[in-house]
């Protein structure tokens, strides 16, 4: 049993986690280049391409002081990898390694699901270049649309959500290789956490397949009025997207609405200083939720009242039905549930009382302010 990963680049970045000043440059790295990508990541379908550029890769190098030469070395120094195992003779995943395990055995977990967040990152964009470099968009919109709920897409809605969710189930599985000396041990934890990643990649491009050999795609101009579609037609053809395009657009214009807040709020029972904190928040940092959320609303609100054109997102009506459709108890209406979902993201990052709370009622509550809140503005800005 060889040991070289821990007794020869380990002790390098043993003392990080105490190191506050360049963890939280870690940190805040991270962040940044999600944030950077939300376009690519904040998104539903796998077709837009992340790159992860030699300048993130010479951060960690630079900010932890550990050299791709002695990396090379003790990948060298490990008899059971092979010179074509691509995986395991980069370094900079071995890097993220270390780093990741020094987190862990520190028990700063938060850190620990950042750095392998990255480190995932990494793995996406080596499994979407090999599997799905050149897709066609309007294939790709019919793929997600028709998947089984049992593809994680479709059940968390973005590639950021999709991720999010691997790493922490990931985690939980194979937190105790990481207390491992043992290079296998250690190295299988890069290999799995792959697996994972290639797995769910040639899942969607076996879909994707399947329907771009038979045809199958968007039609923009079909009159299709499956309730899984977000282009809906009636006797006056909406398209759903690009609508919801139009008013997100004129949303984050117009910045948030005070006036929207005030009601929202105080009928749902809501300080107004940290309803409009929240939303002012998501207003920053999740603007493709806001569009999916907008989405999910005109899909919810089209697919019932199928007779209905643009100019209804201005009436009483639009409003009036759409909250009637949330309040239904026990619903099984997938579009109301599916804007709870998105709702529920929102709260749990950027909101502490909706994290920290035990009370269901403060909860609800909370969500059904910032839908009504978005109800109210997307009729205000239509």
């Amino acid at each position: 049993m060889s040991k070289y990963i821990v007794k020869d680049l380990y002790p390098t970045v043993s003392g990080l986690p105490k190191d506050k000043r360049k963890t939280k440059k870690i940190m805040n790295f991270i962040t940044e280049y999600v944030d950077s990508n939300s376009h690519v990541l904040f998104e539903r379908l796998p077709n837009k391409r992340l790159f992860l550029h030699d300048e993130h890769r010479k951060f960690f190098f630079d900010i932890t002081g550990v050299k791709e030469r002695d990396i090379k070395k003790v990948i060298k120094k490990i008899k059971f990898i092979k010179s074509g195992w691509h995986l395991l003779t980069n370094e900079f995943t071995f890097l993220l390694l270390i780093i990741i395990r020094s987190y862990h055995l520190n028990k700063d977990i938060s850190s620990v699901k950042q750095v392998l967040f990255f480190l995932t990152l990494q793995y996406y964009t080596i499994q979407q270049s090999r599997y799905l470099r050149y897709v066609q968009d309007a294939v790709m919109e019919y793929t997600v649309s028709n998947l089984s709920n049992k593809h994680d897409l479709k059940k968390y809605g973005s590639i950021y959500a999709v991720l999010e969710k691997k790493v922490n189930l990931f985690y939980e599985s194979y937190k105790d290789y990481l207390s491992s000396d043992d290079d296998k041990k250690l190295t299988s934890f890069l290999m799995n956490l792959n697996t994972r990643i290639n797995q769910w990649m040639k899942g969607i491009t076996r879909e994707y397949m399947k329907n771009k050999d038979s045809g199958k795609y968007f039609n923009l101009t079909s009159d299709s009025t499956d309730e899984d579609d977000f282009r809906i037609t009636s006797n006056l053809s909406l398209d759903i997207t690009g609508t919801s395009n139009e008013i997100v657009i004129k949303l984050l214009e117009k910045g948030v609405l005070s006036k929207y807040v005030k009601i929202s709020a105080r009928i749902n029972k809501i300080g107004y200083s940290s309803a409009r904190q929240i939303i002012s928040e998501i207003y920053k940092k999740n603007h493709n939720d806001i569009k999916v959320l907008t989405q999910y609303i005109f899909v919810n609100y089209f697919s019932t009242f199928k007779n209905k054109d643009r100019n209804d997102i201005r009436s009483k009506h639009f409003s009036n039905q759409s909250l009637m459709l949330y309040n239904q108890n026990n619903t099984t209406n997938k579009h109301v549930l599916k804007i709870k979902e998105i709702l529920d993201k929102m709260l749990t990052e950027h909101s502490d009382l909706y994290t920290k709370t035990q009370r269901v009622t403060t909860k609800v509550n909370l969500r059904k302010c910032i839908y009504m809140y978005f109800v109210f503005a997307i009729q205000y800005v239509s």
